[in-house]
């Protein structure tokens, strides 16, 4: 791809992300903000933060992944949010949605997943010049890989009450059994774990053996690595645990952000 080719596509892909979360932001104050605060009115500005990242480094390192992974990741929660800040607008006391409602529900439930899992796991596995560290990472990126994929159909497709959806109670797209899906997630959260401390593991290996410029770069997000990992399953068992309680969902949103 031609470098002015890839900057058109990034900037357009960036514009995207931002229309879709500004929309999303002006969605959820008119239904309110609610006890979702910190991610309605601070994570739209991080993640724009995010695009722009993105839409620079895609568009002057046109072959290096991690630029594109930054914009991915704005894109999978733009389209999330606005989403999510759709069907909850629009299905506001209603008793019977539309299919169109309820796909975008749907849809915002869980198509942010992969954009928790993808930064800490390949843009540490490929950071900084867009290559894994060498072929014996390969497992990891594939374990990663599988983790991704298998923890957002299991999010997506599986039968009966849908957690993250603000309107629909019930998966309209749930195919097979829950056991079927739960032998899917028995594997793919033990994967995506692995490959989220491969990863950190890669980007230490790499500050190893790296040269003075790239491990002052390296070490930084070393520590960013060690540290998302850590917040990243405190926040989960805030989640599951005691995600009910409203000051436990708050300190929990905080600690994601």
């Amino acid at each position: 791809m031609r470098r002015r080719t890839a900057s058109r596509l990034a900037w357009s892909l960036w514009l995207v992300a931002v229309g879709m979360l500004t929309a999303g932001f002006v969605l959820s104050l008119t239904v309110g903000l609610g006890e979702d605060v910190v991610f309605i009115v601070v994570f739209p500005l991080l993640l724009g933060a995010f695009a722009t990242v993105g839409a620079l480094v895609a568009a002057r390192r046109t072959r290096n992944p991690i630029g594109w992974i930054f914009l991915g990741v704005a894109l999978l929660w733009g389209l999330s949010t606005v989403a999510t800040s759709f069907a909850q607008f629009a299905g506001q006391g209603e008793d019977a949605v539309s299919w169109l409602v309820w796909t975008a529900d749907w849809i915002g439930s869980w198509v942010f997943l992969p954009g928790i899992y993808v930064p800490v796991t390949f843009l540490f596995l490929l950071f900084p010049d867009g290559h894994l560290p060498s072929k014996r990472w390969r497992p990891v990126a594939w374990m990663s890989a599988a983790g991704i994929v298998g923890i957002a159909a299991v999010s997506a497709f599986t039968p009966g009450p849908l957690e993250e959806a603000v309107v629909v109670r019930s998966n309209p797209y749930g195919i097979g059994s829950p056991e079927l899906w739960g032998v899917v997630q028995a594997f793919a959260w033990p994967l995506g774990l692995l490959g989220m401390f491969g990863s950190v593991a890669a980007v230490v290996m790499r500050f190893r053996r790296s040269s003075a410029d790239e491990r002052q770069q390296l070490k930084w997000l070393s520590y960013a690595g060690l540290v998302v990992v850590i917040v990243f399953i405190l926040a989960s068992i805030g989640f599951g645990v005691a995600g009910d309680d409203p000051t436990v969902a708050l300190v929990t949103q905080v600690l994601i952000v």
